[in-house]
């Protein structure tokens, strides 16, 4: 599976708490999820609400990352 530079540097800068199991959008503000961020919620689906992907209605898990 091919990673993607953008992605691994969100990795590194976002801190995740298991970088080789979980993506960038466990830690993203566009994560609809309520709940404390913790490394239980990897395979957490929820929506992606950021302005410019909001109108595909994206179902994303802790474990997804995007570029935004």
């Amino acid at each position: 599976m091919p990673t993607y530079e953008h992605f691994q540097q969100i990795k590194k800068a976002s801190r995740l708490p298991d970088p080789d199991k979980v993506g960038a959008c466990l830690t993203c503000n566009y994560w609809q999820v309520e709940e404390p961020r913790l490394k239980a919620l990897i395979d957490r689906l929820e929506l992606c609400v950021q302005p410019d992907l909001k109108p595909y209605a994206l179902i994303v898990s802790g474990a997804s990352a995007c570029n935004k």
